[in-house]
């Protein structure tokens, strides 16, 4: 990759919800000499709008369109990586990682998007590392404390035991809010796709589907589907919206390094409701947003009760005053 790029760092997507909060944290914690960045995305008046906000020169806004090929690749002949935020990627990703390739740029996203991430590793996986350039998937809340997480806890296992963990289970023991508009539409997208393509359920329904070819086995099952007792925890358990992709992520890294953690690791993930019968309940509640993904477009008993879901979410949070945080426990 050529060091006279105009910029480190465009973040594509920039006035969407996270692309904003992109940008915001940037602009808040970097100097422009440390880190050169800009904005992109299709709709100048909008950008101009993010342009005022952050007080950043106007020559670091970046007009293109995620279905004009030559456009995204003017934009990643500009900089060293391109951070993208919009989704669904399976609709809107695809042209871009292209670009990224054809100019030698650096490419992340925030994709949960298994189906797709599958499509991505088969087609440009080998010409990325003949090109020495990255393209890396899943850099948001799915799947970075969980891919992280894993790497950290072995870690410091191995400092004090001299061994690897052989087992490790990820729950989620807090969180605020619920799933975002985006989330919500590229989960709805994900099962859209599995509905007409026996190829997408087959990645989905694997628990090593993004594992390279050759190294897809392991002791692993399908995620958790169901409300259960957890004797680990000592807690209610239920399945959690993001370890369809998180977990895929943890194994495909573990492939990558070789299997460093043994053959036989095993890496799972559910969200921790309580003890009792009030955390049992709250387990089947939490499944409320899984059930509303994978109903079918425009079914009344979808439209109903995303609304009521919606509401109670709004009036619970602001019942609680949860802190801004997610929590996670490992196992």
């Amino acid at each position: 990759m050529e060091n006279n790029r105009d910029f480190d760092l465009i973040i594509w997507g920039a006035t969407g919800f996270t692309g904003d909060l992109v940008c915001e944290y940037i602009n808040n914690n970097y100097e422009y000499n440390e880190l050169k960045w800009a904005i992109g995305g299709r709709n100048q008046n909008k950008l101009l709008k993010l342009q005022k906000k952050l007080k950043i020169d106007d020559s670091r806004i970046i007009i293109a369109d995620s279905s004009d090929k030559e456009s995204l690749i003017k934009m990643a002949k500009r900089s060293k990586v391109i951070c993208t935020t919009v989704g669904p990627y399976a609709k809107y990703g695809t042209y871009l990682v292209e670009a990224c390739v054809e100019a030698k740029t650096n490419y992340c996203d925030i994709t949960g998007e298994t189906q797709w991430i599958r499509k991505i590793i088969d087609k440009y996986h080998s010409t990325a590392k003949e090109k020495h350039i990255k393209i890396v998937n899943s850099c948001g809340f799915d799947s970075v404390p969980s891919d992280m997480g894993v790497y950290y806890s072995q870690k410091k296992v191995f400092e004090k035991k001299g061994k690897y963990a052989q087992m490790i289970n990820m729950r989620v023991a807090g969180a605020k809010g619920g799933i975002s508009g985006g989330t919500y539409n590229s989960l709805s997208n994900v099962l859209e796709e599995a509905r007409v393509d026996k190829d997408v359920r087959k990645t989905l329904a694997n628990p090593y589907g993004l594992n390279p070819e050759g190294k897809q086995f392991g002791p692993d099952k399908p995620d958790l589907r169901k409300v259960i007792f957890d004797k680990v925890s000592n807690s209610w358990i239920a399945p959690f919206v993001m370890a369809g992709i998180n977990t895929k992520i943890v194994r495909r890294s573990h492939a990558l390094i070789d299997f460093k953690y043994g053959s036989d690791f095993s890496y799972d993930e559910a969200t921790l409701s309580g003890k009792g019968i009030l955390g049992k309940l709250k387990g089947y509640f939490s499944l409320i947003p899984i059930f509303l993904a994978t109903r079918k477009k425009g079914s009344l008993i979808k439209k109903w009760l995303t609304i009521f879901y919606q509401s109670l979410v709004r009036v619970l949070l602001k019942k609680q005053e949860l802190a801004d945080t997610i929590t996670y426990d490992f196992i």
